[in-house]
């Protein structure tokens, strides 16, 4: 069960072009794992303020991993085209990794620091106050 403060479990997903993104590749960046389905109307709020403001910043300041959880790749590619998320978004078919991250609600999204651990966890929306602020604790630059 992922707890603050823990080493964030390592994975390696699909992402809708069919390369692989691998978490731990990304150490040296703060990245926001935001588990997430095309039917979930959260979802569909919360979307647009993360592409907010990883747009904000070009994708420099932190990464976002947004991971589908069991939807087809066809469905994904269309949602995430018409939502425009221009972050990785990738591929959870058989809900592995959202289960080893003990994923009970969607929305839900796992911050991690640059050097791969835990710094929040938040089950449901988030709007973009909320968001900013848990960046703003990973990327002091993008706090308000």
């Amino acid at each position: 069960m992922p707890v603050v403060g823990a080493e964030a479990w390592d994975f390696t997903l699909q992402d809708v072009k069919g390369a692989s993104v691998t978490l731990s590749d990304l150490r040296g960046r703060p990245v926001m794992i935001a588990f997430w389905a095309s039917w979930c109307g959260p979802c569909r709020l919360e979307i647009p303020h993360i592409t907010d403001l990883y747009g904000e910043t070009g994708g420099k300041a932190f990464e976002v991993l947004a991971v589908n959880v069991r939807e087809d790749a066809g469905r994904v590619q269309r949602f995430s085209t018409a939502y425009e998320m221009t972050f990785p978004v990738l591929l959870d078919p058989d809900g592995e990794v959202s289960g080893a991250y003990f994923v009970r609600g969607l929305p839900t999204s796992i911050f991690v620091d640059e050097q791969g651990i835990i710094r929040a966890i938040h089950t449901g929306t988030l709007d973009g106050a909320t968001l900013r602020e848990y960046i703003g604790d990973l990327v002091p630059s993008l706090a308000q």
